[in-house]
């Protein structure tokens, strides 16, 4: 499969794993970026470079709008790739704004284009383990770090995989540091999130999870990092494959909590 990979800029670590996983798994890759850093990446990594957004996707067989660290990029990427009609997978989140995700979202209904957005932590391995053989969770409390803006996604990612049901209620606790989140979803369940910021936040806060399951807690910590990258690749290639996207309500969840914690 040949797959286009869309950046603001391709030298970031997301592109560097992704392009070494899809390479081992025997796909071909090209790009293309808006802003590129000093150097010149496409050379580099052997990735031929297309002048447009739109000219590279056409040539896909399969789109992924990367710029992890740039999601107010992510419409215009979008913009360019979704009137291709090719399977479309985007980083982390769809945009910064439900106003903008409901703009990417529509381009894709309209071209009956399949989008998949999520971050690999919904694809932790761990998370997966300690559900498989599981009964109904009736809630689960996560955890992680880093700044709110950046890496919240992370730590709502995985709550989103567990409880797959529309949220429908938001609210929020938050110092400049520690940002902690109850959701209600439209089943009845709950759902809590804690995220700190600071120096040794990683160490103090890791990417953790408990559910419960009648009077018992599934529980872990994420630290096979590599293995959620394969996972999140494998469930990409799956929906490339199938045509398949994910439910508008998960991806739009995910924007609405960001959006809404300060």
């Amino acid at each position: 499969m040949l797959l286009a990979f869309l950046d603001h800029h391709l030298d970031n670590w997301h592109a560097k794993v992704f392009l070494g996983m899809l390479r081992e798994a025997g796909h071909e890759v090209i790009g293309f970026e808006s802003d590129p850093l000093d150097g010149d990446w496409c050379t580099t990594n052997g990735v031929q470079r297309f002048d447009t957004a739109e000219t590279a996707a056409e040539a896909a067989d399969a789109v992924l709008v990367l710029a992890p660290d740039d999601i107010e990029s992510h419409l215009v990427l979008c913009q360019a790739a979704l009137p291709t009609g090719k399977p479309t997978f985007v980083d982390k989140l769809l945009a910064p704004s439900v106003a903008e995700a409901e703009m990417i979202l529509g381009l894709a209904e309209k071209y009956g284009t399949p989008i998949t957005a999520a971050s690999s932590l919904r694809h932790a391995a761990e998370l997966e383990e300690a559900l498989e053989g599981a009964g109904p969770i009736e809630e689960g409390i996560f955890s992680g770090y880093g700044d709110w803006n950046r890496y919240g996604v992370h730590t709502v990612a995985m709550a989103l995989r567990v409880i797959q049901s529309p949220v429908t209620k938001i609210e929020s606790w938050t110092t400049q540091h520690v940002k902690n989140v109850q959701l209600g979803f439209e089943d009845g369940r709950q759902a809590s999130l804690s995220v700190v910021s600071g120096k040794n936040a990683s160490a103090a806060f890791p990417w953790r999870f408990a559910l419960r399951e009648g009077d018992e807690y599934r529980h872990g910590s994420v630290a096979r990092f590599d293995e959620f990258y394969r996972r999140q690749i494998a469930f990409m290639l799956q929906s490339f494959e199938s045509g398949e996207s994910m439910t508008n309500s998960e991806m739009l969840d995910t924007v609405r909590i960001l959006a809404s914690v300060a």
